[in-house]
């Protein structure tokens, strides 16, 4: 029966993937399709047209273009990306329209992640559909998603941090605790302000977990040491590069 029964697991595993990745291709093309029709990437603020001005040196020479306190990563990725873009022939030079294609890409993952997070907890296709259509075209979701804001990277990490978080957090172990960690560290070093209403409510969570108390602070403390570890491995990454900064600062 163990065999037989973790192959209906692979099989429903294979299945999910299968669906989310369809969710995350058929969103994209909506996104890339409302960019185009709008033609006009700077709906809501002109924010995003800064970023590009700060990302430019990042695509023209990252080994000398600055860090940037508040979005750490936020420029180094979406210099490479860019970069990419460029190669590919979209938009080339054109770092303001880019970035609202990367946006596009950001948002797409991230319905994808509510549909495997609504599949997993439910076991409904039309229920997950039903979410993943809903995050799609929710207000925020979908003007950020066409824009060149600079938000949508960080928020699908954190996002996903949040996801795995409500997932594994009712039993939390060190591995899992460790991963929800990494990415929602990951996520808050592209756009800082990410950290201040997620934190507290995943230590919560880790609080109210269905485990002993001594168990359960030892998973906080695991949590929060996993935060300052990835952070100081991205700041020793990074160390000596114009405007790196320590990792006091970085927390």
């Amino acid at each position: 029966m163990e065999p037989i029964f973790a192959c209906r697991l692979c099989d429903e595993g294979s299945g999910l993937g299968g669906l989310a990745a369809s969710a995350f291709v058929l969103s994209l093309l909506v996104y890339i399709g409302v960019i185009l029709w709008l033609d006009n990437v700077h709906i809501g603020t002109s924010n995003g047209m800064y970023k590009a001005i700060q990302a430019e040196p990042w695509i023209a020479d990252p080994f000398t273009a600055r860090l940037d306190n508040s979005n750490y990563l936020y420029f180094p990725l979406y210099g490479l990306s860019c970069r990419l873009l460029d190669w590919l022939g979209t938009w080339r030079g054109v770092a303001w329209k880019q970035l609202a294609i990367l946006n596009a890409f950001w948002a797409s993952i991230c319905v994808a992640i509510v549909y495997a997070f609504v599949h997993r907890l439910s076991g409904s296709v039309r229920a997950a559909a039903l979410a993943a259509c809903f995050h799609l075209g929710s207000g925020f979701v979908l003007l950020l998603a066409v824009i060149n804001e600079d938000i949508m990277p960080g928020y699908t990490l954190v996002f996903g941090a949040m996801a795995l978080a409500a997932l594994w957090f009712d039993r939390p172990t060190v591995s899992r605790v460790i991963m929800v960690a990494a990415l929602f560290t990951f996520g808050w070093l592209i756009e800082w302000r990410l950290i201040f209403p997620t934190l507290p409510a995943l230590v919560i969570a880790l609080h109210v977990a269905g485990q002993s108390i001594r168990r359960r602070l030892a998973m906080v403390g695991v949590f929060q040491v996993s935060i300052v570890a990835v952070a100081g491995l991205v700041e020793l990454f990074w160390e000596g590069h114009n405007g790196a900064v320590g990792l006091h600062d970085l927390l």
